[in-house]
């Protein structure tokens, strides 16, 4: 009874939509599953195992055994926690790599190199041999006159062809310049969301884990109350507490999400990605160590 008054206490808690749901239900759901499971577990587990532990030759119905073992297994999975979705990983090498493998302004970068390259390869480019015929010497008095049947051929000089070939060089080598400066400001940008993204995590952490330590404390702050242990202040303070750290966990939740946006922008990929903390912190450890050695030098 006592299990079940408390548990219904926590009931509208639990159903609530109003303003700070997101904090009080979540409370809510953990208090009211711990109460059902700790009955449980007092009412029908504990004394099975006493009978299979002590192996007293005492009638049990088949049935009854099988529907308390399928309910104990229903509330375990239904208290057990959702899995969050599962986010790829990746580093900040292989993630610059697919941000220059399918940014566009690159790959109009690599069609303008192309056209260039072709056109340094025509700076050579002698006109076509022509044939002519003529009659010049065509006069009223001779009416034959002398037809001239020939060739020509347009060359240039020397110094034009030479002129061309470096104007040509010169456009090459602009594109090329042009092409690198695009995948440096791309690797700036790149870099900026990376690292914001991954400190975002990380804070994300920390919070988290404050998340739960001020929510067992608030849980256990609200139980001191309800046994009259302490005034309903300390009670307070603790909860509210407990949401502000809430809120800061949504929070950052959401900046995350919207740092992952744009890092799918720069990417050019689909997918959500986080960034690959275990190896950046290797390489930033190892830069650091560097550093150091030659600081030392």
């Amino acid at each position: 009874m006592t299990a079940t008054v408390a548990s219904l206490g926590f009931l509208p808690m639990a159903l609530s939509s109003g303003a700070g749901a997101e904090v009080q239900r979540p409370l809510a759901s953990v208090v009211i599953g711990g109460l059902i499971t700790a009955t449980i577990l007092t009412l029908v587990v504990l004394p099975l195992l006493y009978i299979i532990s002590t192996k007293k030759k005492v009638t049990i119905n088949k049935s009854l055994v099988t529907v308390a073992v399928g309910f104990v297994l229903f509330i375990g999975s239904s208290l057990k926690p959702i899995d969050v979705k599962a986010q790829n990983r990746v580093s900040f090498n292989s993630a610059y790599e697919m941000a220059l493998k399918n940014n566009l302004l690159l790959q109009s970068s690599d069609l303008q190199l192309t056209r260039s390259k072709t056109l340094a390869s025509s700076w050579l480019d002698i006109p076509k041999t022509g044939v002519f015929a003529e009659n010049e010497d065509l006069t009223p008095q001779s009416k034959k006159g002398i037809l001239k049947i020939g060739l020509y051929q347009n060359i240039e000089w020397p110094v034009v062809y030479k002129a061309r070939k470096n104007l040509l060089q010169q456009q090459v080598t602009s594109v090329e310049l042009a092409k690198q400066v695009k995948a440096l400001e791309l690797k700036r940008d790149l870099q900026a969301v990376y690292y914001e993204l991954w400190f975002l995590q990380s804070k994300q952490t920390l919070w988290r884990r404050l998340d739960s330590i001020y929510s067992s404390l608030a849980l256990a702050a609200f139980l001191r109350v309800r046994t009259g242990e302490s005034a309903g202040l300390d009670s307070i303070a603790a909860s509210a507490k407990a949401k502000e750290i809430a809120v800061q966990v949504i929070q950052l939740t959401r900046d995350i999400k919207s740092q992952q946006e744009l890092l799918k922008k720069y990417v050019g990929s689909p997918e959500l990605y986080l960034p690959d903390t275990t190896e950046e912190s290797q390489n930033i450890y190892t830069c650091q160590w560097h550093a150091k050695c030659a600081k030392s030098k």
